[in-house]
């Protein structure tokens, strides 16, 4: 069972936003063969984890977004790869006021120069990372409970490999 620690209103928003930011500062990456991933669904069940450590709400939301939307070098685009893709990030219920916010930790800051980079404030919504098409929520029976296993597969593993290799060269 996770020990839930109770904080002040205060010391519980700091520790929402720090658990954020570590989260979100992980080098975004999709795992390809194996190795470790850090994709919008894996830094989304961490913050979750985490957020729930410290008694906080939060539920799982999936989107949809186009590749294009985003402004991604036109090689890149060039590789075969599904025009519409598949995206998760969180709701965070407020614990002061109630209300749900979108928190999305999916870019690291290192990105900020390329891609919209999430801050938080632990109290209203972030950037989202894609342009929202739709979105679906964990308890809809359209949810997709896994985003990964829909968008990525053999055929557009190219086009992640050269993503993830376009990313790591933007940090540098």
């Amino acid at each position: 069972m996770i020990a839930v620690h109770r904080d002040g209103p205060e010391q519980q928003r700091r520790r929402m936003v720090d658990s954020f930011e570590q989260i979100r500062d992980l080098p975004y990456h999709i795992s390809i063969a194996g190795e470790q991933d850090f994709s919008c669904v894996t830094k989304s069940q961490l913050l979750h984890e985490a957020l729930k450590e410290i008694g906080v709400q939060s539920r799982f939301v999936t989107c949809s977004f186009y590749w294009s939307r985003l402004d991604l070098p036109r090689e890149l685009m060039k590789l075969p790869h599904d025009g519409l893709a598949y995206h998760q990030f969180l709701e965070v219920q407020v614990p002061e006021s109630g209300t749900w916010v979108d928190v999305d930790p999916t870019w690291d800051s290192k990105l900020a120069r390329i891609l919209p980079v999430a801050h938080w404030d632990g109290k209203s919504s972030t950037t989202c990372a894609v342009p929202i098409l739709r979105r679906w929520y964990e308890d809809e029976k359209e949810y997709l409970v896994d985003a990964r296993e829909n968008c990525f597969d053999r055929k557009t593993a190219r086009f992640m490999e050269a993503f993830n290799s376009f990313l790591a060269s933007a940090r540098r």
